[in-house]
This record gives structure tokens, C-alpha cells and sequence, in this order.
């Protein structure tokens, strides 16, 4: 049997191997060099299973994923902005050791990495487009921006995994990859909020791209006026 302990976090008696109050765990080895290097590569990988396998069940049925996120649920699920950061990691290694572009797109902002830039621009037009799109539903725009960061952030590692072996293998596909993310955000994003005929699911969709588009040309438009070649398509 154990000997007793207190949580270090809530001051919790420990009989256990993990808190009862706060759900620290706690490991009753010493700890040696190599202990710490397995902890660190059992995190990594853990992490990344956790993610692959939300995205997965993202991509097979997503408003339950993001719904149970919306109702207050934690930690069966990787949040939203555990995904949105992998996806910003991704991106930062295929700039550092791949290509210059995310999905054909060149960014270039004094001062902002490439990686942030894509999603500083990009993320609040998806999902103000997202907004416009079932404004009928009259949902608060937290909702909007949960199933938008899931959503997004999936396609958005998917594509440029899959991007980047291509360009390993010196095939460019200019702005395809970007169209592609594109196409798949609406359509999923029209899963979550449009009914489950095939008809709505695409409806929603092409309204998506029609209020994407508009807005997407007006900014670009100003950013031109701005700031010209801020933002290249090639």
C-alpha cells in the first residue's frame, strides 16, 4: 500500500497514484535522465495520437466532437486551440524545412511569420463567413469561431502534410492545395450547422464560398491600396 501524501496543487491526501480532487497524477519513482527522456517522447506521441485522432473523428461525424466541446466537456477531446496550435507548428516546419509557401500561398508581413499570418488573416474571414452564411440560426459567434478553429485547423494539417510529401517529391501545385482546404471547410462546416439532406449540406456550402469570396475581395482590394504585394497568389 502507498504511504500517504498531499497534492502539491490542491493540498488533496493522496492514497492513490493521481489526486481524487484536481486529477494530478503522481509518479513515485526517482526520476533519471532516462525516465525524463521517455516522459518527453510518451507526451509527444501521445499528443499527436490525441490530435490525429479527433481529426479523424472530425472528418467521420464533427458536430459531436464540437459540440461536446460547446456543452463544457474537457479532456476527452483536444481542444480547439491545441489544434489550431499543432496546425501552426506544422506550418512553421514546412516554411523552415520545405517550401516558402503554405498551401501556394506567399505571405509577407514585416515583423509576422508566415505561419501566424496565414491564420491572422485567414481564421476571422472564415469564420465571419461562417456567421454571414447561418445567420438564420442566430448562434453566438463563440460557436462560430469553436467549430471553425476544429474544422479549419484539421483540413489545414491534413493538406499540408500531404502538400508537403508532394513538394518532397517536387510536385507544385500552385494555389490547388489552398482550394482544396477551402472546399473542405465549407463542406464540413455545412455538416455541422445545415441539415443532413445532401441538397442543404451543399446549399450552405456554395453560399459559404459566395460570402468568402465578396469579403475576400473586398480586403484584398484594400490591403492592395494599403500595402501593395503584401499578399501573393503563385
Amino acid at each position: 500500500m502507498h504511504s500517504e501524501k498531499n497534492c502539491t496543487v490542491c493540498d488533496t491526501a493522496l492514497t492513490l497514484n493521481y489526486c481524487p480532487n484536481c486529477g494530478q497524477e503522481l509518479r513515485r519513482e526517482t526520476i533519471t535522465v532516462r525516465s525524463l527522456v521517455l516522459d518527453f517522447f510518451q507526451n509527444l506521441f501521445s499528443l499527436a495520437k490525441s490530435v490525429f485522432a479527433t481529426i479523424y473523428r472530425l472528418i467521420i461525424i464533427p458536430k459531436p466532437v464540437i459540440n461536446n466541446y460547446s456543452s463544457g466537456y474537457r479532456r476527452y477531446y483536444p481542444s480547439p486551440g491545441k489544434l489550431v496550435v499543432y496546425a501552426i507548428t506544422i506550418a512553421a516546419l514546412q516554411l523552415a524545412f520545405v517550401h516558402p509557401q503554405l498551401l501556394g500561398l506567399s505571405f509577407d508581413l514585416e515583423g509576422v511569420s508566415g505561419q501566424f499570418m496565414f491564420w491572422i488573416f485567414f481564421f476571422p474571414l472564415l469564420t465571419f463567413t461562417s456567421y454571414l452564411a447561418f445567420f438564420r440560426r442566430r448562434l453566438p459567434v463563440v460557436q462560430h469561431i469553436i467549430g471553425m478553429a476544429y474544422i479549419a485547423s484539421s483540413f489545414f494539417i491534413l493538406i499540408t502534410v500531404l502538400n508537403t510529401f508532394l513538394l518532397k517529391f517536387g510536385i507544385y501545385l500552385k494555389v490547388i492545395p489552398f482550394g482544396l482546404f477551402l472546399i473542405c471547410v465549407f463542406i464540413w462546416n455545412a455538416r455541422i450547422y445545415a441539415s443532413r439532406t445532401l441538397l442543404s449540406i451543399f446549399l450552405y456550402a456554395i453560399a459559404q464560398v459566395f460570402c468568402f469570396v465578396f469579403i475576400c475581395a473586398l480586403l484584398l482590394f484594400s490591403m492592395h491600396l494599403i500595402a501593395p504585394g503584401s499578399v501573393d497568389f503563385g
